[in-house]
């Protein structure tokens, strides 16, 4: 019961207050994307982000190509489709 209660309290409190939500979405979907093993959708989505970001000059760093762990996600990926 103990994780239960947990799990349903995230600690929002350790969100990065430097970046604004957009950003954040932007990141959870490419760690996802990323985990899940979709390593090309994952890097061209990283990319697009990136255009975005310098076209609205936003001066924000992208942080997403940086979160793509390729080797663990590849493993993942070849795992689901030779159980």
């Amino acid at each position: 019961m103990h994780i239960r209660s947990e799990i349903n309290q995230p600690a929002v409190h350790t969100l990065p207050t430097n970046i604004d939500e957009t950003t954040n979405i932007q990141d959870l979907v490419a760690q996802y994307l990323a985990h899940e093993g979709y390593v090309e959708t994952a890097r061209d989505f990283a990319k697009d982000v990136q255009e975005q970001r310098q076209t609205l000059h936003s001066g924000q760093e992208s942080s997403l190509l940086d979160t793509i762990d390729d080797v663990n996600a590849i493993n993942r990926q070849s795992m689901a489709y030779h159980p």
